[in-house]
């Protein structure tokens, strides 16, 4: 039988269904890093009057069509549609510069992106096909970087909701399955904030893999996923508006108490916006401020919302997280060795930094996958705010936030806070008790099951090789130890093999399979297991991603493969080394 694979699994047959396993090549749009974002909806205007007994005369005077194309709640903020074809600013000069006083103030439709979507793409702007699996997810650097176990000692975040305001998430994710709770699609206006598109279109998978991280950081809390970025990428500030609204009173009754704490905004754009910055001043005050109702009514008041500061590299000024607006909490990027990426747009009014380059999590498809940007940055630093917020229930919006970057890890960058949820969680805030240690559960050992087949490698038609394949290029053999082609420090090649026989366990991760290769001269060297996974609508079918180690370097010679599970060697499939 798998012999007959061969004729199965051609190439253009591969790739196909390497597009739905961890092992996924997905690849974000890119432009150049921090370039414009200057955009506008075309033929639209934002204006907010004194009364809304003034709109038709207002509509009729500066060629506006007087039925709007949106209202904000029952106040006097319109969205409205240009019929004279006059250049969106140009009409909004004219707006503000009203004789009679009826504008309070009128802008652009701006649009807002996600960082990512402006050069940052998976894995700094390269494919990267090693997607690794829940094991690696969890044991990657930045939960270590940020003490993330100490604090999980105390909270995990439970009674905390954190919305997602992003491209949608892929809701069966295994990491997302028992964290959601229902969101809404403001860019199709339905009950499905699903991700729309594909990795070749847009930022697509964006939203899955912020909303697991805020998943990892926080597992107790639920995520409320909200759709505002359309597959392209792109939303409006005015489609902005109304999800924080939404956020922070899904069904429009404040006694229901089912809105947001913590608000995570991985998006941007370079323009300040009137109606945003007021919106976000009120949702984000413990004590609104008196006058027009701007904001629908909130049973949480003093709501956090983080945002991404961009990827400017630069100190552009990048919104909301630039607003400077008290429980708002702006995000930049550190690195791996606590230094400030390189990508990271810096500037005073970025708070804290948060791990943000190189990191490994969900997306679309149940597979995971490694993106840089300060997009990811803001979601370990939401789920450290919602950490916070479970232990301290009690602490307002603005000293969270005070306490959170009171409490960092100092580093030598020109922003010198990077968070820490340990030490968030363990160093009460004043006049607050530390919480208590939540026991850890003695586990009921289970025993490891003997499988009763060993695994077998799949074979070329009519031949003792592998179907084998570069997991970067996707091309079949013969292999060079080191490719310019390979991404990582090492530039090893890895290799993907495919297999029967590897029914993993949910309690378990690729460490439990190894694999080896043996040369002419029947010595044996190891091969690095980096990745084990199902290939998507064929649960029979396993790839496994392999290392290629440096003492099979300058080798031009067939080599033995063979991979090991639970004790039980595989079939020997012949691999084609060259210089």
């Amino acid at each position: 039988m798998l012999r007959a694979l061969a004729r199965f699994l051609s190439l253009p047959t591969l790739m196909l269904l390497l597009c739905g396993t961890g092992a996924q090549n997905f690849s974000a749009r890119a432009q150049s890093p921090g370039g414009s974002d200057s955009g506008v909806v075309p033929g639209e205007v934002v204006v907010k009057l004194t009364q809304a007994g003034d709109l038709t005369a207002i509509a009729a005077q500066y060629h506006l069509n007087p039925v709007p194309l949106g209202q904000f709640g029952s106040r006097p903020i319109y969205r409205l549609r240009i019929v004279d074809g006059v250049a969106v600013q140009q009409r909004v000069s004219q707006l503000l510069a009203d004789a009679q006083h009826r504008v309070v103030y009128a802008e652009p439709n701006y649009i807002f992106k996600a960082p990512e979507d402006n050069g940052i793409s998976w894995s700094v702007g390269i494919s990267w096909s090693v997607g690794g699996d829940a094991g690696a997810y969890i044991a990657q650097w930045s939960p270590q970087t940020i003490h993330l176990a100490t604090a999980h000692q105390y909270t995990r975040g439970a009674g905390v909701t954190v919305a997602v305001l992003d491209t949608g998430v892929d809701a069966t994710h295994p990491a997302l399955v028992g964290h959601l709770v229902p969101g809404y699609d403001f860019a199709d206006m339905d009950n499905d904030p699903s991700e729309v598109g594909s990795q070749q279109q847009g930022p697509y998978g964006h939203g899955t893999h912020v909303a697991g991280l805020i998943a990892l950081v926080a597992p107790g809390a639920k995520i409320m996923p909200i759709r505002v970025l359309d597959q392209n990428g792109i939303g409006s500030v005015w489609v902005l508006a109304e999800a924080l609204s939404y956020a922070v009173n899904p069904d429009g009754n404040p006694a229901t108490h089912d809105g947001a704490n913590v608000i995570n905004m991985s998006i941007s754009t370079l323009r300040h916006t009137n109606l945003f910055a007021d919106l976000l001043r009120k949702v984000c005050s413990d004590t609104p401020p008196a006058g027009d109702d701007d904001f629908p009514s909130t049973g949480t008041p003093g709501v956090i919302v983080v945002a991404a500061a961009g990827n400017g590299g630069d100190t552009t000024l990048q919104y909301p997280a630039a607003e400077n607006i008290n429980g708002l909490l702006a995000v930049g990027a550190s690195t791996q060795s606590d230094t400030l990426a390189t990508f990271s747009t810096r500037g005073s009014w970025i708070r804290v930094l948060s791990p943000g380059e190189r990191i490994l999590s969900s997306v679309p498809g149940g597979g995971y996958g490694t993106w840089s940007g300060t997009s990811m940055a803001a979601p370990i630093a939401a789920g450290t705010v919602a950490l916070v917020r479970s232990a301290y229930p009690g602490l307002r919006s603005t000293k969270v936030i005070d306490h959170i970057a009171d409490r960092p890890a100092r580093v030598q960058t020109p922003i010198q806070a990077r968070i820490d949820a340990g030490a968030a969680i363990t160093n009460a805030p004043e006049g607050f008790t530390p919480p208590t240690p939540t026991p850890t559960p003695t586990p009921t050992p289970v025993p490891t099951p003997t499988p009763s087949l060993a695994p077998m490698l799949a074979l070329e038609e009519n031949s003792s090789r592998a179907v084998a394949l570069d997991s970067v290029t996707f091309t079949r053999g013969p292999f060079s130890v080191s490719s310019a082609f390979n991404f990582a420090a090492d530039r090893r090649t890895r290799m993907m093999l495919f297999a029967t026989n590897l029914n993993l366990l949910p309690s378990e991760n690729f460490s439990v399979v190894t694999a080896q290769a043996v040369d002419s001269h029947n010595q044996i060297h190891t091969l690095i297991v980096e990745h084990v996974g199902r290939v998507t609508g064929f649960d029979w079918l396993s790839i496994v991603i392999v290392k290629l180690p440096d003492s099979l370097a300058g080798r031009n010679e067939d080599v033995s493969v063979n991979v090991s599970f639970r004790g039980l060697r595989s079939n020997g499939a012949l691999v084609r080394i060259k210089p």
